[in-house]
């Protein structure tokens, strides 16, 4: 009973703060009068309260600090045959802040009273209607009241607590080593990703969280001394598909306005993926200059490219690698193969010079054609100075070429040799053998081959036979002399060794 007569003499005060004249406030005076007799009418009972003595319901709404508040409040007519007259609306049980009257005109020309100015409007069109509070201010929360009167039904009130959210600060990031901007790294891949997020301020205290994208991936934070709520992330393992991934920081205390956030994209080095040398298929031949082209693909920045021979750095740089926005890079080595290169294995190696141990290889065995390459030997077994007529002697042919030789020939003083079993000449491969050998077997030897690439001669190897003495000429001569008279007898030998002791026969 007491809110009631409080409020209809604020209500009586707010009608007559404008009105003028002696009749109009006389008739107010009678109207006042006539109002408080009704209102301290005994009641018989707890049943006979009336609507205007009931518990005020109240509500709780929250607005953003400097966006608009929105206080709602029910104006609807109870009943067909009703029509709303006034809307007052107080704040913390004060005077009246704004009257919304519509008792003698229509709702479109309503006359509206402000007593904070233009900040507030009522917006009676919507449903429910709203009291409209742009740029909030903390000393707009309290407890406000809405009061809705009509022609006919009783007086409707609404308590609506308002609270002012202050939003937090912006987010801030720092990474491992206590660094903030929003492009972060490069770190490796495989690597361990740490970030702190740091924010300041917020009325209540903010939800602060990790999104990876669209995702959250963490939500923990701890309230640090000095007033931050502190965020720190690990993420791991960091993957190809996290390269310039938008990593955010979320500050969050309502759902009425946007989180403040604070993005860091991602800069990863990667490993090369693959390598590859595109001219495996081609035969090389000696002493001819090549372009070897090795790609790689995957590695970010620019892989590092080598190139090795049997496990052994080339140190000849080769030309300067290209790249392109695919993460492919090229380099090519200027190679002029040698005969000595043949079989060797060329590696072309690919790796991050960022990332331990992230090196990819292709290799290739070099084929190296060339023409032979012939040489000429006595058998390992024999002694050179101690030949002898009668005995085998052979000779072996090494040739080295590629491709392998088709054709293989032996000379002796530049006659060529036939295999020839009854002639006691015998080839086998590589191999020539002469079985028992005369003095007429002496003389220089040596070998031939021929492949694809061209014909080669051995060097001469001289085979020295030794025989016993014997006359260099096969006639007889018949040498007359008179008695006591000297002459001569002229005897050669062929010999070897070539040392002979001559012997008178008579």
């Amino acid at each position: 009973m007491v809110r009631t007569v409080s409020q209809t003499i604020k209500i009586w005060i707010l009608m007559n703060k404008k009105d003028s004249g002696v009749i109009p406030r006389l008739t107010s005076y009678f109207l006042f009068g006539f109002i408080l007799t009704q209102l301290w009418q005994p009641t018989t009972g707890a049943d006979d309260i009336s609507d205007a003595d009931r518990p005020i319901p109240l509500i709780s709404v929250e607005g953003v600090l400097k966006q608009q508040g929105k206080l709602p409040c029910d104006i609807r007519v109870p009943t067909h045959d009703d029509r709303l007259h006034m809307v007052l609306w107080f704040r913390n049980n004060g005077e009246p802040i704004y009257r919304y009257d519509v008792r003698s005109n229509p709702i479109s020309e309503a006359k509206r009273w402000s007593d904070v100015g233009e900040r507030v409007y009522f917006q009676s069109m919507s449903d429910p209607a709203h009291l409209l509070i742009s740029n909030l201010r903390l000393e707009d929360e309290g407890l406000y009241i809405c009061r809705v009167d009509f022609r006919n039904s009783p007086t409707r009130n609404l308590r609506i607590n308002l609270t002012i959210i202050v939003p937090p600060n912006k987010p801030v990031i720092y990474d491992a080593n206590g660094v903030t901007s929003q492009n972060i790294g490069p770190y490796n891949e495989g690597s361990d990703l740490l970030l702190t997020c740091e924010v300041y301020g917020g009325r209540p205290k903010p939800r602060v969280s990790w999104w990876l994208e669209n995702a959250m991936i963490d939500d923990s934070w701890v309230d640090r001394k000095d007033g931050a709520l502190v965020n720190h992330l690990k993420f791991s393992p960091l993957h190809r598909h996290h390269l310039n991934a938008r990593f955010v920081c979320l500050a969050s205390n309502t759902n009425q306005t946007l989180p403040q956030s604070t993005v860091a994209i991602l800069n990863l080095n990667l490993r090369p993926l693959s390598v590859s040398i595109t001219t495996k298929d081609t035969n090389l031949l000696a002493d001819k200059r090549y372009d070897i082209e090795c790609i790689s693909t995957g590695s970010r920045p620019p892989a590092s490219i080598t190139w090795w021979k049997n496990n052994k750095q080339i140190k000849k740089s080769p030309q300067n690698p290209t790249t392109d926005d695919k993460n492919v890079t090229r380099n090519i080595l200027n190679l002029i193969p040698v005969i000595e290169d043949d079989g060797k294995i060329l590696t072309c190696r690919s790796e991050n010079q960022f990332i331990l141990a992230s090196a990819v290889e292709d290799r290739w065995r070099l084929n190296v054609q060339y023409s032979p390459r012939v040489t000429m030997q006595l058998g390992s077994n024999l002694i050179p100075d101690d030949i002898k007529e009668g005995v085998d002697v052979y000779f072996e042919c090494i040739v080295k070429s590629n491709p392998a030789s088709i054709r293989l020939s032996w000379f002796h003083e530049d006659r060529e040799l036939r295999h020839n079993v009854s002639q006691r000449v015998i080839m086998s491969n590589t191999r020539l053998v002469l079985q028992k050998i005369t003095r007429h077997s002496a003389g220089g030897y040596y070998c031939s081959a021929y492949n694809s690439e061209g014909l080669a001669q051995s060097n001469v190897v001289q085979l020295r036979v030794k025989y016993v003495p014997i006359c260099k000429s096969t006639t007889e001569e018949l040498i007359g002399a008179m008695r006591h008279e000297t002459i001569v007898v002229r005897c050669e030998m062929s010999a070897d060794p070539p040392n002979v002791t001559f012997f008178l026969d008579i």
